[in-house]
């Protein structure tokens, strides 16, 4: 009796531990991240990727809650080229690795460099008023009598030929007005530059200018700005100078330069290239004021 009690009681406890081992099976095979997504690459590889690449990876990884945050930082895209990225975060965290799990709704933020739109824009528009009033003046000469308007025209003429022989030899705010006028220019527009590279593209520019980044590689790039400035400044007048890749083994004095710098520089004007908002020019000379 006591016997078949025991063997009950065995039987029954074998039961119960087969029944433990079971669930503990079955918990260790349930999927530990499921409804979950892995991130397709560690947050630093993507620093100075396009931004729409990597928008895309996230998206194919099959996360859903993505922001593009751009940086308006670049003045000529020698460091950084528009739409690198500066950072991606998940939920905050930029320093994830590659596998690392999270939620499909976990937000991307993906952070990258590209060129300021809001002074150009607002040029645009004070320009544009500027060139109304400058039609409207212009229609209103042309209703003046007929001796005013031959007068005018031969002023004009007389004018022209005057500013094109300057522009044959070394253009400087003493002698040519219209660059005079250019430097003066608080964020000139496209059409500005445009204008004035047609009338006077490869001729020698000389003006007093400030030095504001410096790039060292092969060859060294310079940015500067005409007239006097400090790094970091952001309001300027007149365009802004792109020299590219001076060779230092030629002009060995580009080396004692550095940003902040003010100099008299002596350049020569390349076409303007579209949607560039700025000048390339050749270096010629550089003295240190």
């Amino acid at each position: 009796m006591v016997e078949s009690r025991l063997k009950s009681l065995f039987r029954l406890n074998k039961v119960i531990i087969l029944f433990f081992l079971m669930v503990t099976v079955f918990s260790a095979c349930k999927n530990p991240h499921e409804g979950q997504i892995q991130a397709p690459d560690s947050g630093s590889s993507f620093k100075g990727e396009n931004y729409k690449d990597v928008k895309t990876q996230f998206e194919l990884a099959g996360f859903r809650n993505i922001e593009l945050e751009p940086i308006e930082d670049l003045v000529i895209g020698f460091l950084k080229k528009d739409g690198d990225v500066e950072s991606v975060s998940i939920d905050g965290k930029t320093d994830f690795i590659k596998g690392d799990w999270f939620t499909d709704d976990s937000k991307i933020l993906i952070r990258y460099h590209t060129f300021p739109e809001k002074k150009e824009n607002s040029t645009t528009e004070k320009n544009t008023d500027s060139s109304t009033a400058t039609d409207a003046t212009t229609e209103a000469v042309k209703d003046d009598k007929t001796t005013e308007s031959n007068t005018t025209e031969t002023t004009t003429e007389d004018e022209t030929e005057t500013q094109e022989d300057e522009s044959d030899g070394e253009i400087s705010i003493e002698n040519n007005e219209d660059f005079k006028r250019l430097l003066e220019t608080k964020y000139p527009d496209e059409q500005t530059l445009i204008e004035f590279s047609d009338k006077y593209a490869w001729c020698w520019l000389s003006f007093d200018a400030t030095i504001m980044y410096m790039e060292e590689d092969d060859n060294t790039n310079i940015l500067i700005w005409a007239g006097d400035y400090n790094p970091g400044d952001t309001d300027y007048s007149g365009p802004q100078f792109a020299i590219k890749d001076v060779n230092t083994g030629v002009y060995p004095e580009v080396n004692d330069f550095k940003i902040g710098d003010k100099v008299h520089v002596t350049v020569k004007l390349y076409p303007y290239q579209e949607k560039m908002y700025m000048y390339s020019v050749d270096y010629v000379d550089m003295d240190r004021r």
